[in-house]
């Protein structure tokens, strides 16, 4: 394994828990503002969307850290060595 493959894994890695921590502050917001939403939000994936729209002020900065996140997964997909 080289060098720059080593960095390219461990930038996934940093991506990978960066989601998951914005992902579990999107649900664990969604279960503060009532059980149903967070329980539509784990069984109903179109429920995401409507929900961060309509609570932004509380989930923007979780919504940030998620795509955050997706960036330095795809980045370290994309720039794979050869």
């Amino acid at each position: 394994m080289g060098f720059l493959t080593g960095i390219l894994i461990a930038v996934f890695i940093i991506g990978f828990f960066a989601y998951i921590i914005g992902l579990m502050s999107i649900y664990r917001s969604a279960f503060e503002k009532g059980g149903w939403w967070g329980i539509g939000l784990l069984f109903l994936p179109v429920i995401g969307p409507i929900y961060i729209l309509m609570d932004l002020k509380n989930t923007y900065k979780a919504l940030l850290i998620e795509l955050g996140g997706l960036v330095l997964m795809g980045a370290s997909i994309f720039f794979k060595p050869l």
